[in-house]
């Protein structure tokens, strides 16, 4: 986060454009906002992102692009080859900034991204905190190309990361076997818990992250069953600031509490249906 505010004050200002995709990111509004610039919104397709609506939606005023992939909130996913066509039809003078938060959830390969770093005029950003498991840390990098990183390091602080948490990425980092292992055994409760949702009638993007989307009937399902969850003990994340009020995001837990949360909502559906 401290990353993508820093490159939205470095690159935008009052009377320029950023775009994101319909269901991006919030917080890249919310830098966008911060830097007096004006958001603008390309439509997805199936809560997936579409790289032609983006390119539609192209100004003379838009200075960045932000694309996140994998998708928060939507989980969903576009192959690396589609950003690279992307990246050949944006305008050079713009920057297109790929958050990959959860790539390592996703089953590709980096290399394609990360060459395209070397045009100078794309960064990719990563963090901690998701298949790493270092969220509370707060710590994240990017690879960037370096006139672009030597100007966006000027607006962090300089000390931003904290020796503990910088220790505790750096053993992270060298443990890449447990890493995959963390990601496989989530990614196996997601799925089953993702196939269970979608038996029970609800409507489940396939997710490339650690958690699951679950798609209502209405807005009204989703609240109550909100309040449903909540009353035993289980907070999902509401996803009303993306105007997607039939929906709730699961982040997936231990293997007691996906069951739990599963049986829940199966009672609620057959009883509501």
């Amino acid at each position: 986060m401290d990353l993508i505010g820093a490159i939205a004050r470095c690159f935008l200002a009052p009377g320029s454009r950023a775009l994101t995709t319909e269901y991006g990111y919030y917080f890249f509004r919310t830098a966008t906002h911060l830097a007096g610039a004006t958001l603008d919104l390309a439509p997805e397709h199936g809560l997936t992102v579409n790289t032609q609506a983006i390119l539609g939606h192209l100004t003379p005023e838009t200075r960045v692009v932000f694309l996140a992939n994998p998708a928060n909130p939507t989980g969903t996913f576009i192959e690396p080859a589609q950003i690279v066509a992307l990246r050949d039809a944006i305008p050079r003078d713009i920057l297109l900034v790929v958050d990959e938060a959860y790539s390592e959830f996703a089953a590709t390969s980096e290399t394609r991204l990360f060459d395209l770093v070397r045009r100078g005029d794309t960064v990719v950003l990563r963090t901690f905190s998701k298949a790493y498991g270092l969220a509370g840390l707060r710590v994240g990098w990017g690879l960037f190309p370096q006139a672009i990183g030597t100007e966006v390091r000027k607006l962090l602080l300089p000390n931003n990361i904290s020796a503990p948490a910088l220790a505790a990425a750096t053993a992270a980092m060298r443990d890449q076997a447990g890493m995959r292992a963390a990601v496989a055994m989530i990614s196996r409760r997601r799925d089953f818990f993702a196939s269970r949702m979608r038996a029970a009638g609800l409507q489940v993007p396939v997710s490339h992250t650690n958690f699951v989307l679950l798609c209502f009937a209405s807005d009204e399902a989703a609240v109550q069953a909100d309040a449903t969850l909540r009353a035993s003990g289980f907070a999902l994340r509401r996803l009303d600031n993306y105007g997607l009020l039939n929906c709730l995001r699961a982040t997936v837990g231990t293997e007691d509490d996906m069951e739990e949360v599963a049986q829940i909502l199966e009672l609620f559906l057959s009883v509501s249906h």
